[in-house]
């Protein structure tokens, strides 16, 4: 729930039970009313509050997401420096970090995968992901999500781990391919 839609709730809220308090007759009744509106305006404020707390895979989502991007960063910044030998070497590192990344993400999405490959290139100084080809099991036939026909489709569990692939690491849904 948004700032927007928090402060329309107060005020739609005040302006019904302004009218309410207005049609009470006695006074005696109006502190009640009033103590029991004040109650209401309470858990209006704090429910949005509560989501947040409650909603904790979303905040471990974007967590992990960030945890990600700064373990790239600091085998990026390394490769940048190194030559030959060793840049390919770090490269390897980079890509093996990526792959356990990616690994961990499918436990997470509750997919059983065999294994993981990334392949990268270096280009202007920034590594690039090419492909991420994650296999489910040995000669494994490539799924898709977006194709009908006779090639296997993905269940609900491997769209989400490639959706989650594509926003860790900003790839297009073609660089991203489950093997079944």
């Amino acid at each position: 729930m948004n700032m927007e839609k928090i402060i329309c709730n107060v005020l739609i809220f005040t302006i019904i039970t302004s009218v309410l308090k207005g049609l009470i007759i006695k006074d005696e009744y109006k502190q009640y009313f009033q103590f029991f509106c004040g109650l209401i305006m309470i858990l209006i404020v704090i429910t949005p509050f509560i989501d947040f707390l409650s909603s904790d895979n979303d905040y471990y989502d974007i967590l992990q997401k960030n945890i990600y991007s700064l373990e790239i960063k600091d085998s990026i910044g390394s490769i940048k420096t190194a030559d030959g030998k060793m840049r390919d070497v770090l490269v390897r590192q980079c890509e093996s970090k990526i792959e356990g990344q990616i690994k961990k993400m499918a436990q997470k999405d509750g997919v059983d995968c065999n294994s993981v490959d990334v392949e990268t290139k270096m280009s202007d100084e920034e590594l690039e992901i090419v492909m991420v080809n994650v296999s489910m099991k040995d000669g494994a036939v490539a799924a898709y999500s977006d194709i009908s026909g006779s090639r296997d489709k993905l269940d609900k569990n491997e769209k989400r781990l490639k959706n989650d692939i594509c926003d860790s690491y900003m790839l297009d849904g073609g660089k991203v391919k489950i093997w079944k």
